[in-house]
């Protein structure tokens, strides 16, 4: 019976009507709930509808399933790579090249997914000098006075300094020193 329903979503999904293909495959999985296969079937099925999500879930049973499937685990990869999870989707891309360690795909997208990571955190001595900063704005707008220490002058919330919101830096107007 199991058999029979993944056919039937086999066909429909040939025919690109992927509810079909989604109804069937599920069915099949009602009556053969331990199938890998069925489960990544379904995770395509639902990547062809859009729902990244849905494919995520049943890539994820499939796997836990069969380990080792190494395509449900590269498909996986390339949707957490969409989703801007690049820490998933190198773990993913890791377990294919463990087990396939010439496939040149997954040694593409997992540089890719590094490259992009990189790309959009700041490394960790941005982040902690651009903590300094903020938290030095902050220590500077809650007093209501203080002295420049390359030129000495009294400084009052107002005047003589000027915040400039870009860069989060004080700076005084007498001497033209960031305020430290």
């Amino acid at each position: 019976m199991s058999k029979e329903y993944c056919e039937r979503g086999d066909k429909c999904y040939e025919k690109k009507d992927y509810d079909g293909a989604i109804a069937n495959y599920i069915k099949a999985l009602q009556v053969n709930p331990n199938c890998a296969i069925i489960c990544y079937k379904l995770g395509c099925a639902w990547l062809k509808k859009g729902d990244i999500d849905e494919a995520i879930a049943y890539y994820e049973k499939s796997i836990l399933l069969e380990p080792n499937n190494t395509i449900a685990l590269y498909n996986r990869g390339i949707l957490w790579k969409q989703k801007s999870e690049f820490d998933k989707a190198i773990a993913d891309f890791d377990a294919v090249l463990r087990l396939n360690p010439r496939n040149q795909d997954a040694i593409n997208n997992r540089d890719i997914a590094l490259s992009l990571k990189s790309r959009l955190r700041p490394s960790k001595i941005e982040k902690d000098t651009k903590e300094k900063q903020i938290e030095k704005s902050q220590n500077l707008s809650n007093s209501s006075q203080f002295r420049c220490e390359k030129c000495g002058v009294q400084l009052f919330i107002t005047h003589p300094f000027t915040y400039h919101r870009q860069s989060n830096k004080f700076w005084c107007l007498t001497c033209h020193d960031q305020l430290k």
